[in-house]
Order: C-alpha cells, then structure tokens, then sequence
C-alpha cells in the first residue's frame, strides 16, 4: 500500500491505519481491519492461517509494483552532492 501511495501521490504515506483505509476496499479492507482488530486486542497469538484474500492483494501488488518501477526511467547522472550536503548539514557534520 505504501510503494503503491508512493507511486500514485509522491508523497509518504501515513499511518497504516489510515493508509488500508484509503487503500484498500471491499474483503481486503474487511480482512486487514479484522487482523488489526485482534493484534490489537489479543497477545501474540503464534502461527495463524494464512488469509487468502490479504496473500492474493499482496502478490498481486507485488508484481504490479515492481512493473511500475520498472516502468520509471533511471537518471545514472543524479547529482547527489546537494543532498549529500545537506544531509551532513542536518546531522550536524557541516556548517
């Protein structure tokens, strides 16, 4: 959900909770909210049954992500100084 946010809205996305909510829709979102729902309110429980509906979203998210960054084109002449730059500037390296 988070590449796939990434991808669509530039931006980070938020927290998981509202990003299944935005992301997702119909048995999914059923499926994600009630596993929340019970790693919230439960211990760790061990090993559970894998959750079709959650395992077919995430292969096919996987596959169609990877074809979409695939799909970008690489830039091999990025200038990395100004954010090396001001990486070291923000963790107190340089002035």
């Amino acid at each position: 959900m988070a590449c796939r946010w990434i991808l669509d809205k530039q931006t980070p996305p938020m927290l998981f909770s509202e990003l299944a909510n935005a992301s997702l829709d119909g048995k999914v979102a059923s499926a994600v909210n009630e596993l929340l729902r019970l790693k919230k309110e439960t211990s760790e429980l061990g090993l559970a049954p894998r959750i079709e509906v959650i395992n077919e979203y995430l292969e096919a998210s996987i596959e169609e992500i990877d074809q979409r960054i695939q799909a970008i084109p690489s830039s091999k002449n990025a200038a990395w100084d100004e954010l090396n730059t001001l990486f070291l500037k923000v963790i107190g390296l340089e002035g």
